[in-house]
């Protein structure tokens, strides 16, 4: 690229970047900054940035190839540095900023760089005081299924989208816009959302009026030829928008908040059910009935969120089928109501409700979501202006518990302010109390669940350093070993055992804490929550691990116990028995892929992909950049080391077509590579299946070159079909195996089975090669359809029909750990 061509559309005050070119962030570990980071490294650009300490996020950053420093000093800043970008958070006294104005180095924050980039796309925009992460994020995914390949910046991680920000092909930019700091009057979106319209940021809006105010401006700036989309349930959102150019057009939950007079909502939701895995609901469209939605999410606040999406692509001209599909699959942003543990009956959540209604909202969906559960809460208050402005709301929330411990108040960037503190905040409240720490609220939060023998929800919220507390309230959970806790009744259908992880498995978990094994600890977790099908007792240690060291140092550690190892992808193609999986259990979520050159000829590449990363994701991400030849497998739902065990395959293509090698691990860590002659790929297996002794830590793929449009066009097809022809309800995926020259879902039919049901498990009315979960399924029941399926099969046609899937586990729960 030449000097002429920027890559970034810069407003005129600013430098022009061109490949090559240093940019400098100050504030580089915060969620909105290090998705710039990323995208300014993708266009080419040599990216370095500072922070005041070190974090998780910064540490993966620095592994993209980000230069990361901790601490702050004019000597950070690089000596080529063309551009300084800043967080809001920093001050004008940084040492760093002093010393790019010395040097005369412009200086910028992050929001004009957005904003140029938004006006060179088809912005789409959302604001509202709460919501706007978790609403970006479903807009992003929902436009990724269609095959828009959008640009998203989002204010957090979402493992969706494997990432907090990119940069995509498509004309379209999803953005999260903070009305922090003014920081959303930057750019013209084309379509705007804004979700509702609170007081909050008092340190920016003193009062309601200053903030009606910059939401006015903010949809002032809504290009008259697009459309503000506005909950109709917040009267200020709605009024905030009365003189923009661009029309107002609305969306509503029946139930929330009843419309302003003038507002007619043209979308509206009607919730059905509040469930263990999410909320149902029927949506209308100017009169039109649009039929049941599903989301995982809990709460109706999230179903307001779904409907601002269902929406918004409904005006974008999207395939509400691909919406849908997306919405219903979509897992959430980190730190959205994120289940860290569920071990002896308690569950441990992180949320980043920081807010009295945001707050209220987590509340209401964890009563929805483990209905007769106590409640305790952990809530670390969010600067002092905020605490001060707001206080009479957060007593009120604070009560809705069964019990709420407030922390010291996090200032973020401001200074204490005399007398506003936890103890001042919760005098006088009866269910409410304060901690002098985060430590010690998250010990007070134990001994409370700890007096509930059915179990209880510890909810730790908060945007400051809460994760401390919860992280550590899950490890001393962990390592109780008291007596044993009454079966949690929200899973005791699964052959849940909520018993303290102890013996040889708790001395495994604290030999590989010690050896420095990283890997989030989820106790005696039920296997139902990680398996397709939705059904599986509990594991004897769930580990969840997204480093292949990691992956590797537990599997070798389990296996010199001499311990049970199991490794799972993404639980599709198994059926866990209800007595569960005895000794480790390593869920896989190793998710790292890339390009290793061009070996072979011209238009061909190579891809090496973590064996726990999806192969639709890597499908997804391969598409964009214009590489193909792996399509064909968008509709596996497993991982990509699964892929290889099972020589998976989709309309026409299998594993053994794309596969070059293989890397794997015995149980000593000895590792070798194998190619698809020696892993003896077959239809439906190899030498890996149904073994456990070999690990798959990654693999190697052919690629071809091809118009990045033409593969998504393929994808498309190719998930339509998929829609068309399996069910939708939790799955295992194909049970049976085809025999030569027929299909087992047609034998299976042909034997009069379709549709016919054991319990809650039934051989499905769409088609009979798979067996689905209504609701409340056991693994016996799935068992014993696969075994009538079988048996009626002989009897009716005399083939005998292979199993495609592995039945793990055992049957009764173990009477030790």
């Amino acid at each position: 690229m030449n000097r002429s061509a920027p890559v970034w559309p810069l407003s005129p005050d600013l430098p022009a970047l061109h490949p090559g070119d240093r940019v400098h962030l100050v504030g580089v570990g915060g969620a909105g900054m290090s998705g710039l980071a990323r995208a300014l490294l993708l266009l080419g650009l040599k990216v370095s940035g500072s922070d005041r300490q070190a974090s998780a996020l910064l540490g993966r950053l620095a592994e993209e190839g980000i230069a990361v420093t901790i601490g702050q000093g004019p000597h950070l800043l690089p000596v080529d540095c063309r551009l300084v970008v800043h967080t809001p958070a920093v001050v004008a006294e940084h040492p760093e900023l002093v010393a790019a104005r010395a040097r005369g180095i412009p200086i910028t924050k992050r929001a004009p760089l957005l904003g140029a980039l938004m006006d060179s796309r088809q912005g789409l925009a959302v604001a509202g005081t709460h919501g706007k992460t978790t609403t970006s994020a479903m807009l992003a995914c929902v436009l990724e299924a269609a095959g828009l390949q959008p640009s998203w910046f989002i204010g957090a991680e979402i493992p969706d989208l494997g990432g907090n920000a990119h940069l995509g092909r498509g004309p379209h930019l999803v953005l999260e816009a903070d009305e922090y700091d003014r920081s959303f009057l930057h750019g013209h979106p084309q379509l705007a959302i804004i979700t509702n319209l609170e007081h909050d940021h008092p340190d920016i809006y003193p009062t309601m009026n200053d903030l009606r105010a910059a939401f006015a401006a903010f949809a002032a700036r809504v290009s008259p030829k697009g459309n503000i989309l506005v909950c109709a349930s917040s009267a200020e959102a709605w009024d905030a928008c009365r003189d923009a150019a661009a029309p107002r057009l609305a969306y509503h939950v029946d139930g929330d908040a009843a419309p302003p007079p003038d507002c007619r909502p043209r979308w509206t939701a009607h919730i059905l059910a509040a469930e263990r895995d999410g909320m149902r609901f029927r949506v209308e469209a100017d009169g039109e009935d649009c039929g049941v939605w599903q989301i995982a999410l809990p709460g109706r606040h999230n179903v307001a969120n779904a409907l601002a999406v269902i929406a918004a692509a409904d005006l974008l001209g999207v395939d509400r089928g691909h919406a849908a599909a997306a919405l219903a699959g979509f897992r959430g942003a980190e730190r959205r109501f994120q289940q860290r543990l569920h071990a002896r009956g308690v569950h441990v959540i992180d949320d980043y409700a920081h807010h009295p209604t945001e707050i209220a909202a987590t509340l209401a969906a964890a009563r929805d979501r483990f209905p007769g559960l106590p409640l305790i809460a952990v809530v670390e208050p969010h600067t002092y202006s905020r605490v001060a402005a707001l206080a009479d709301d957060f007593r009120r929330v604070l009560e809705l518990t069964d019990r709420t411990i407030v922390t010291p108040v996090y200032p973020a960037r401001e200074a204490a302010l005399p007398g506003i503190d936890a103890p001042w905040l919760v005098a006088g409240l009866a269910r409410a109390e304060s901690a002098p720490d985060l430590p010690s609220a998250g010990r007070r939060a134990l001994e409370l669940a700890r007096q509930f023998s059915g179990g209880a929800v510890l909810l730790f919220m908060g945007a400051g350093q809460i994760m401390e507390a919860s992280q550590a309230a899950a490890t001393a959970l962990l390592a109780a070993a008291d007596a044993p806790s009454p079966a949690d009744p929200s899973t005791a259908t699964q052959g849940s055992d909520r018993r303290p992880v102890t013996g040889p498995l708790s001395d495994l978990l604290t030999a590989g804490r010690t050896a420095g094994l990283g890997g989030d600890c989820l106790g005696r977790a039920a296997m139902a929550d990680h398996a397709s099908m939705r059904v599986g007792g509990p594991a004897g240690l769930l580990l969840r691990v997204r480093a292949e060291a990691d992956l590797l140092g537990w599997w070798v550690l389990g296996h010199a116990a001499g311990l049970p190892v199991t490794v799972l992808g993404r639980g599709s193609n198994v059926v866990v028995r209800d007595g569960g999986l005895p000794g480790l259990v390593l869920l896989n979520r190793c998710e790292a892929w890339r390009l290793i050159g061009h070996p072979h000829t011209d238009g061909a590449g190579v891809v090496e992909a973590e064996s726990g990363l999806t192969l639709a994701a890597l499908v997804g991400a391969l598409a964009r950049e214009g590489w193909a030849g792996l399509e064909m497998g968008v509709g596996i739902p497993g991982s990509v080391g699964a892929a290889v065990v099972t020589n998976a395959g989709a309309h026409g293509w299998e594993m053994a077509d794309s596969l070059i090698s293989a890397r794997l691990a015995d149980r000593n860590g000895k590792i070798q590579e194998l190619g698809p002659d020696a892993l003896a790929l077959r239809y439906r297996g190899s030498v890996l299946k149904d073994r456990h002794d070999r690990l798959v830590l990654s693999a190697q793929l052919r690629l071809t070159l091809d118009d990045s449009a033409a593969i998504l066009s393929r994808i498309a097809d190719f998930a339509a079909a998929r829609r068309r022809s399996q069910p939708r309800l939790p799955s295992m995926g194909s049970v049976f195996k085809n025999p030569p020259g027929d299909f087992a879902g047609r034998l299976i039919e042909a034997a009069g089975l379709k549709g016919y049901r054991r319990g809650d498990a039934e051989i499905s009315a769409q088609h009979a090669n798979f067996i689905v979960n209504r609701g409340g399924a056991l693994a016996a029941d799935v068992l014993s359809l696969m075994d009538l399926a079988r048996s009626s099969v002989v009897a009716a046609s005399g083939i005998q029909l292979e199993s495609e899937i592995e039945v793990m586990g055992v049957d009764d729960v173990p009477t030790t750990p």
